[in-house]
């Protein structure tokens, strides 16, 4: 049985975040208040915000610095009473000869779905709020709203490549919102 009919969960994808805070705030992705930020869209949609979940992929053990200035953040985040799930970082070699490499997220979308399913399965609240882009969560999102909880999607709306959305995804969702620099203030 769902407790409140105004709680939200709120879940955030950071892969996503990370590219959409980058537009309206300096490159350090270490300075966004997640629980803030979250609290914000609630409050935009006249919701309490009950649990935030955290979904991200620590960096490549190759990058000292990077990684113990991620495990700073998520032990913060952690101490805040934020749900942290992490999947973990693929290198992939994209140019042999020059030794180019790109990093990909594994697994952090598995984590999202399932948690995304279970919080539903348990109706721990009327309300989800997803921060991403990815229509890969599609078929979660029709699952849940057989339960009768409301999907709000926040996500920013651009024809840039790394920011374009489906139709498929906008149209799954109950309400769509859009990012704004003052949710991270």
């Amino acid at each position: 049985m769902i407790d409140k009919t105004d709680d939200v969960i709120v879940f955030i994808d950071n892969g996503y975040l990370k590219k959409v805070s980058a537009r309206f705030k300096s490159q350090n992705v270490f300075c966004c208040d997640i629980k803030k930020f979250a609290i914000n869209l609630a409050k935009e949609q006249k919701l309490f915000c009950k649990k935030i979940y955290f979904y991200d992929a620590p960096p490549f053990e190759d990058n000292k610095f990077k990684s113990k200035k991620y495990s700073e953040y998520i032990h913060n985040l952690k101490t805040r009473g934020i749900i942290v799930r992490e999947g973990r970082c693929q290198k992939i070699l994209i140019d042999k000869i020059k030794q180019l490499y790109t990093y990909k997220q594994k697994g952090v979308d598995t984590h999202i779905t399932m948690d995304l399913l279970t919080c539903a399965f348990e109706k721990k609240a009327a309300h989800f709020i997803l921060i991403s882009a990815d229509t890969d969560f599609v078929p979660a999102i029709e699952k849940i709203k057989e339960f009768k909880i409301k999907v709000i999607l926040y996500c920013l709306k651009n024809k840039n490549r790394n920011f374009f959305l489906s139709n498929h995804l906008l149209n799954a969702c109950d309400f769509v919102g859009l990012i704004k620099k003052e949710h991270f203030e």
